[in-house]
């Protein structure tokens, strides 16, 4: 069922406790109902014209209502070329700004992926240094222990 102005002006809505402002609900439909009414005058007017122009459209004299309608015509087609070209160009814009989104994005991963590798290799370096260490801790100590048996097995 479509939504009037007279069944907008006249609805009315339960008061519960903690509900909407009754004040601020009327204000907007008021609103509602104003912004419809200018918009049923606004599709009376076109219609009106469209009727003019249609009906004007069908003779074959060249009468100032006929070249307005050209005019308008063209103005209407220079209207949707323009909005091509603009679409057009967003369009274009777009897939650039992609691209240097990727291009940068890839330049990031590359040096994040260099850094990781130097980084592997470094630890990979201490790693390596830390096992002769302890090989090396190792075998003095083993060393260390032989000499203090064999001064104990001689007392």
């Amino acid at each position: 069922m479509p939504v009037t102005i007279q069944m907008i002006e006249t609805k009315e809505f339960m008061v519960r406790p903690n509900g909407y402002d009754p004040q601020e609900v009327d204000t907007f439909l008021d609103d509602i109902v104003d912004e419809m009414d200018r918009m049923q005058r606004e599709i009376k007017v076109l219609k009106q014209e469209a009727s003019k122009l249609q009906s004007s459209g069908g003779r074959k004299d060249a009468s100032p209502s006929s070249s307005q309608s050209s005019s308008a015509d063209e103005t209407i087609r220079n209207m949707i070329v323009s909005a091509q070209r603009v679409c057009d160009e967003s369009i274009t814009d777009a897939k650039k700004r992609s691209e240097d989104i990727l291009t940068s994005a890839k330049k990031d991963a590359e040096h994040l992926l260099s850094a990781a590798r130097e980084e592997n290799k470094q630890l990979t370096a201490k790693l390596a240094t830390l096992r002769d260490t302890v090989t090396d801790y190792k075998a003095r100590f083993r060393k260390l222990l032989d000499e203090q048996l064999r001064v104990l097995g001689s007392d």
